[in-house]
């Protein structure tokens, strides 16, 4: 690799770091979305070099319902069953039952409805089953941060003979 895709490769890197960094600031109402974001090393191929941001779904799995919107107002703007099959979020009652347990303000959005039982666990309720989750509006971290950094990222490769192409989730560069 000659020194010039190396020092185009560092800069790309750079311009993807503050996009990360700024997205995490507007993210930092979560305690989790900020430390999920990390930015790739760079991949380098005949034509392109492509550096990507990462969202690590294992440390903030509601990360991108937060950027897109989900349920009711996602993509496919309809509730969604909350647990998914297969997926272990129970509690265990006193009664040696394994429910669901919600924070007991936000109850009136759940269908069907759950059954309040503030003694066993205090400040949420529970159901036994399922719930349909309404969602959650978007409250976007990633785009708003690549739209504040484009220009100047686009300007800085740009002094490298090189244009700037924005993927989801990727940034990627052709020479």
């Amino acid at each position: 690799m000659s020194g010039f895709r190396a020092r185009a490769a560092e800069a790309l890197v750079q311009g993807v770091s503050k996009i990360r960094d700024t997205a995490a600031r507007n993210a930092s109402w979560s305690t989790r979305i900020p430390n999920s974001l990390s930015v790739g090393s760079p991949q380098f191929s005949a034509m392109q070099i492509s550096v990507s941001l990462f969202v690590d779904l294992d440390t903030a799995p509601h990360a991108m319902a937060f950027e897109k919107g989900s349920g009711l107002h996602g993509y496919e703007k309809r509730k969604y069953r909350i647990p998914e099959e297969g997926k272990e979020v129970w509690k265990q009652n006193r009664y040696g039952e394994y429910v669901l347990a919600f924070p007991i303000d936000r109850w009136e959005n759940y269908v069907p409805p759950p059954v309040v039982n503030i003694a066993v666990f205090p400040g949420l309720i529970s159901a036994k089953e399922y719930v349909m989750h309404p969602g959650v509006e978007a409250d976007p971290y990633i785009e708003p941060a690549i739209l504040e950094h484009e220009l100047e990222l686009a300007e800085t490769m740009a002094d490298y003979g090189l244009s700037v192409f924005i993927e989801e989730p990727e940034l990627i560069i052709i020479e």
